[in-house]
């Protein structure tokens, strides 16, 4: 007589999602789930950021099909956070809410057109948004970030801590992940000996500044041929900023900053080349502003944030906690950085006032 095969189910282990004390489950919203948007409640789920994700978009068969797939990956990975569809008005009462609003160029449209449509919708998803929850935080992950980030606060009426964009951070690490492979050092986390710290400030795209006097590999200054002075601190919500009193920086020379931005910039363009779109670094990346929002042991990041002096949002260093930005981080420039930045801030408050006007 043969013996009955006996059938084992194996479920995967179900981490713990953060809570640090709080018996409040958290939540968090995403609007929009094109690629960008699945990207980064893929990563959220994997990193088990929450225990509720909330999945709105205007395309309900896009939104149901995104929905029963990340379920799927919840339960394969062992995550225990719950997949639903949410209203506009459920979303805003989410601990964080991730705005990842696109929409296609169409034919003969210009820039400013298309930048006129996505305006319209955010300001629409916002008004129905409102009133937010008391703790809501608004994370902007929509092109151009600094841009959207400036008018989804003015429009939100949240104070300038609880709005963040996705900024220039991804830059960094992309320059940052080109220095190691250059160095051979590690490109891990930037309190660990052998890490990178290179901070790119101000306004996202190409005009943004890549900070190199204050880079360092393997906490130490970048190696160069030449010394300069830090004088200027880099700009903050705070208006008290002051000169730093830390020793001047060795600064890496131009032929080694030309080398390391052409690179990035051809890894960029294969990927879009190669792939067409490009949404698991920035998915992953707005994962982690989640994860250190929620986990409130006030890391710092590198985020578009609002800038008083300047009356828009731009990427500068801060510390993220429960509360949202709960402390700017300055950054000594030289003088020749300071005003490169000055200049590309004033470019995109101009152009911020003109699209007021043109509303």
């Amino acid at each position: 007589m043969s013996q009955q095969s006996k059938v084992i189910i194996l479920k995967p282990p179900h981490p713990e999602p953060i809570h640090n004390g709080s018996s409040k489950p958290h939540r968090i919203a995403i609007i929009g789930v094109g690629d960008v948007g699945a990207a980064v409640a893929n990563a959220l789920i994997l990193r088990s950021v929450a225990d509720e994700l909330l999945i709105n978009d205007t395309d309900s068969m896009l939104r149901e099909a995104q929905i029963c797939d990340l379920s799927d990956v919840s339960y394969v990975c062992g995550s225990r956070t719950r997949v639903q569809a949410a209203t506009h008005r459920e979303a805003g009462q989410a601990d964080i809410v991730v705005i990842t609003i696109g929409s296609r160029h169409f034919r003969g449209e210009t820039n400013m057109q298309h930048t006129f449509r996505k305006l319209s919708t955010i300001r629409s998803v916002i008004g129905s948004m409102k009133p937010f929850g008391k703790e809501t935080i608004l994370v902007v992950v929509a092109n151009p970030v600094d841009i959207f980030t400036s008018f989804v606060y003015k429009l939100s009426g949240l104070p300038a801590t609880r709005v963040m964009g996705s900024g220039t951070w991804l830059d960094s690490i992309r320059m940052s992940n080109v220095l190691a492979e250059k160095t051979k050092v590690s490109k891990s986390h930037a309190t660990e000996p052998n890490s990178i710290s290179l901070p790119i400030l101000g306004v996202s795209g190409k005009s943004q500044l890549v900070a190199w006097s204050t880079t360092s590999v393997g906490n130490m200054p970048a190696s160069t041929d030449g010394l300069e002075a830090r004088t200027q601190p880099s700009p903050s919500p705070s208006p008290s900023s002051s000169p730093s009193s830390t020793p001047p920086p060795v600064t890496p020379n131009p032929t080694d900053r030309e080398a390391t931005d052409k690179e990035c910039n051809y890894r960029k363009d294969r990927m879009l080349h190669g792939k067409g779109k490009i949404p698991l670094g920035i998915g992953s990346l707005a994962a982690r502003i989640c994860e250190s929002i929620l986990s409130d042991q006030g890391q710092v990041c590198l985020i578009s944030q609002y800038q008083p002096k300047w009356d828009c949002c731009f990427s500068s260093p801060a510390a993220l906690g429960r509360t949202g930005i709960v402390k700017t981080v300055e950054i000594s420039l030289l003088p020749a950085e300071w005003q490169d930045l000055e200049e590309t801030a004033k470019e995109l408050k101009e152009k911020l006032d003109l699209i007021h006007e043109g509303q």
